[in-house]
């Protein structure tokens, strides 16, 4: 899977801001936008959760710093493009799928409705051909 942050994206954890993307922080975004969002299914497995960002790896990027102003203070974040690998079953691979295709209209990360963590998501399929992740949900 192929993610582009077109927008400065920083993530908030114990209390401070974090400028570099990881798993963990990615999909916990994810799943709290949708968990907000799905009145009937929603993902509270916590076993299940681990099992999936202990499969899902970056396994490149191309990433550089930027700030985002926000009247008095500026958050730095960072934009670019990285590469995810998932490693599991593919009922795993489709509800990832879903969750990124979700990402493309909700951002991933902190003030997303100020503008920050706005992301583009395309999947390989297993044939290797570059597409949509829309394409391969529907």
């Amino acid at each position: 899977m192929h993610i582009k942050f077109i927008t400065p994206t920083s993530f908030k954890s114990n209390g401070e801001y974090q400028m570099f993307p990881n798993i963990n922080l990615i999909l916990a975004s994810l799943c709290r936008r949708w968990n907000a969002l799905s009145d009937s299914i929603v993902f509270e497995d916590e076993a299940a959760y681990k099992d999936i960002c202990k499969s899902t790896f970056i396994h490149g990027y191309h990433l550089s710093s930027r700030r985002f102003g926000l009247e008095k203070i500026k958050i730095t974040g960072f934009s670019g493009d990285i590469d995810i690998f998932i490693k599991g079953p593919e009922m795993t691979v489709r509800w990832l799928n879903m969750l990124f295709a979700y990402g493309q209209f909700c951002g991933i990360g902190i003030k997303t409705a100020l503008g920050m963590g706005n992301v583009k998501v395309w999947a390989k399929n297993r044939e290797d051909n570059n597409t949509s992740v829309t394409a391969l949900i529907k």
